[in-house]
């Protein structure tokens, strides 16, 4: 299943041989996990946010969602395990999801512990046998996540309780300078925050620009992170209505023909270095 819609070629059901089996698309350009690895490894990213540059991460950030919407909304389902390793690279280098093991009825609560841990809910940590939990509100916990190493390189977080110094940086504060206040504090954002947070006196436009975005995509991910599933927002639908970082930009958006020639070039780049 593609982020682009997916085709009812890519998954096949077979019965052979007394075998119960799934035929699946092949994708032989690695993961988005190995991606954003080796540009950090090589430091390429300069210490940056979007380590893939601003145009491709607000690319696969909005195709992502897209898929999961299409998932939640169309086909009825929550995927219940997101992460960057599950968005695989196809021939192409069109980015697809995979993994569907643990996909589960959107419209039912759910009782099972289910996805990778550091990307799951904080619901899903307590009381989830009794109580039960939203799957579309987990899956929109765990974009978040994979939002943030897609765009910083490094996890936001390792577990989703107030132990976890990072985890709670997310929503200890509540004032119109919160976003602020994570810049200064979180090791994904505080080597940059001078460019991040005195971005009104740059005289670079774009210096600005990609400053604010980031600004945006921060304030994004914190609402996606909330510890109450209610204050996240409730579906993809609302993401993309209610997040600036989510709206059309003519400024940053590129064609699907572009995002797979960025790819195409960052993973082949990766592999020589890597077979040299």
């Amino acid at each position: 299943m593609g982020v682009q819609r997916p085709q009812d070629n890519s998954v096949i059901d077979l019965s052979t041989q007394g075998y119960d089996c799934l035929k699946l698309e092949y994708c032989p350009n690695s993961d988005l996990f190995d991606l954003v690895r080796n540009i950090m490894r090589t430091g390429e990213a300069e210490k940056r946010p979007f380590v893939l540059g601003l145009p491709l991460s607000r690319y696969l950030i909005r195709k992502v969602a897209d898929v999961i919407g299409h998932m939640h909304h169309n086909v009825g389902l929550a995927h219940l395990d997101i992460k960057v390793e599950n968005i695989l690279f196809d021939q192409d280098y069109t980015p697809k999801l995979c993994d569907f093991g643990f996909s589960y009825d959107i419209k039912a609560k759910i009782f099972e512990q289910q996805g990778t841990q550091g990307y799951m809910a904080p619901e899903l940590n307590y009381g989830y046998s009794q109580r039960g939990y939203d799957g579309q509100l987990a899956d929109i916990f765990a974009l978040a996540v994979t939002f943030f190493i897609l765009v910083f390189g490094i996890p936001p977080f390792h577990r989703t309780d107030d132990s976890d110094v990072y985890y709670k940086i997310f929503h200890q504060f509540t004032n119109e300078d919160k976003v602020l206040k994570f810049i200064r504090l979180h090791p994904a954002t505080k080597a940059n925050k001078d460019f991040l947070i005195d971005q009104d006196h740059s005289c670079d436009a774009h210096a600005k620009e990609h400053a604010r975005q980031t600004h945006h995509f921060i304030e994004m991910i914190m609402a996606m992170v909330s510890p109450n599933p209610s204050r996240r927002p409730q579906s993809i639908i609302e993401l993309f209505e209610s997040f600036e970082f989510m709206r059309p930009n003519p400024l940053y958006d590129i064609s699907d023909d572009e995002a797979r020639s960025q790819l195409r070039n960052l993973i082949s780049k990766h592999r020589q270095t890597a077979n040299k």
